[in-house]
Parts: structure tokens; sequence; C-alpha cells
């Protein structure tokens, strides 16, 4: 055997050392990604009391691109139209997760003055604080009901209340749960007076939540025609390109094309959040 071939066999066991190694390296690294990410997501659909595995919904948003594909290459045959059906295929399970997760958020806030009037009802017949929330879970609705027998449940094995809705703020942050917080924690200290100060504090919230959807009501025409500047040059955009397909088409492979788009995105969406910027208007108690 020369040495020439001994060195080729050296260098090829070398090699194929060092990818075995690689790929145990990326195996390892894609699985502990693949776990982390698998586990955050399920547990974020948990939050939201969907009980669904990640890996089947993610086989079936893998198979729904794959068929909004086919049918783009079948139906479609501009390439801006098949990028803008995928953008859509790919956006729509993250868009669908926000707004499930912004409605959850939206009703559990607008619950909280009912619950803290059942509560000091509790507490007035004289009651405690945690048969209070089984009380408050067996009249509210969901989801807020979903969330005070989970916290029920976590105070009858062991954990304290303080704890338990430290929870629940980390979960659905804002001021009137931090309030609602502070009052569990300094309500022990001010004996029967507890009730009135929970009784108080749904009262503010109640007038706080009738002048949010008041400056909502006013602010809703400003919201739909922003919402309508914004949608009227890709309108437009569509009947020129249904008028004069080719110089569309034309425009679409030039240079000056591209800019032209480029700056055009750029400024709908600089003028949709600043519209959206102003009309949002908090109301602080």
């Amino acid at each position: 055997m020369t040495d020439v071939t001994l060195v080729s066999l050296a260098v090829g066991v070398s090699v194929t050392c060092v990818l075995i190694i690689l790929g145990l390296a990326m195996k390892r690294v894609v699985n502990a990604y693949r776990q982390h990410y698998e586990q955050q997501w399920q547990s974020n659909l948990t939050a939201l009391f969907l009980f669904i595995p990640i890996r089947g919904l993610l086989a079936i948003w893998l198979f729904f691109i794959a068929l909004v594909l086919v049918i783009s290459v079948l139906l479609l045959t501009s390439i801006w139209s098949m990028i803008v059906a995928l953008a859509i295929a790919v956006v729509i399970p993250w868009r669908g997760y926000r707004y499930l997760r912004q409605q959850r958020y939206e009703w559990i806030h607008k619950q909280l003055p009912g619950m803290l009037t059942l509560l000091a009802t509790t507490l007035r017949s004289g009651g405690t604080l945690t048969q209070g929330l089984r009380f408050a879970s067996s009249e509210l609705d969901p989801p807020l009901q979903q969330e005070l027998s989970v916290i029920s449940r976590q105070i009858r094995l062991g954990r304290t209340l303080d704890d338990v809705f430290s929870m629940f703020v980390e979960h659905y942050p804002s001021d009137d749960s931090r309030r609602i917080q502070l009052a569990f924690e300094h309500g022990q200290s001010l004996g029967g007076k507890q009730a009135v100060l929970l009784e108080s504090l749904a009262q503010t919230l109640r007038r706080k939540q009738q002048l949010q959807q008041r400056i909502k009501s006013l602010s809703a025409q400003g919201r739909l025609q922003g919402k309508v500047m914004t949608a009227l040059p890709l309108f437009l955009l569509a009947v020129l390109y249904l008028i004069e397909k080719q110089a569309i088409e034309q425009l679409s492979r030039h240079p000056i094309g591209w800019t032209l788009a480029s700056v055009m995105l750029v400024m709908l969406l600089a003028g949709h959040w600043l519209m959206q910027r102003l009309l949002k208007i908090d109301v602080v108690f």
C-alpha cells in the first residue's frame, strides 16, 4: 500500500469522523431547540385552555401551507400572487393565536369587577377569600371561571393566595390585576374593612371600563378611516393590475417598480401605525 493510499485513507477516516461528530452535535442542538419551542408553544396553548398537541397542530399547518402552495402553482400565474398567498398561509396561525389571546385577556379583565363584588359579598357573610374564590369560580362564566378554578385547586394543594395570584398577574399583566393583587396582600391587615376595599375597587374598575368603552366608541370612526386609507392604495393597485396588466408586470420587473413598492409599503405601515397610535387613549385611574 503506497503512501498516497495511506494518506487518502487517513484523510477519509478523519473527514468521516468529523462529519459524524458534527452530525451528532447538530442533532442534539436541533432536538434541544425543538423541545424548547415545543414546550413553550404547548404551554402557550394550555394557558388558553386549548389542549391540542403542538406536533399535530404543526403538521396541520405544514399541510395547509403545502396545499396553498400547490393551489397557487396551479391557479395563479403571478409570482407576487404566490408570495402573498404563502405569506398569508404562514401568518394565519400566529395571528389566530394573538387574536385568541387578546380576546381572552379582554374578557378576563371585563369580569374582574364582578369577581371582586362576589368576593366582597362572601367576606360580608363571614367567609374567607378562599371560599369567595371558589364561589366566584362557580358563578362566573369562562374564561375567568377557568382561571379561578385553577387558583382554587392550587390553594387546596397548599400554595398561598399571594403566590397563586402573582402567577395570574404574570399571565395577565395590567394595572387592574396589580391593584387586585395589592388589595389581597394588604387586605388581611384591614380586617372587616377588606370587603369595603374590594367593593370600592370593583366600582373603580367598572367606571374605568365604562370610560374606556366610551372612548373606543368615539374613536371607532377614526380607526375605520385609518384602515380604509391603508387599504385604498392596495385596492387601487389591484384595479390597475386588472386594467393595465402588462404595464404593472413590466413595472414589477424593473428596479424602479421595486423601489416604488418598497416606499409605498413603508409609508402605508408608518401611516397605519401612527393612526392607531394617535387613537389609542389609555385611561389611568
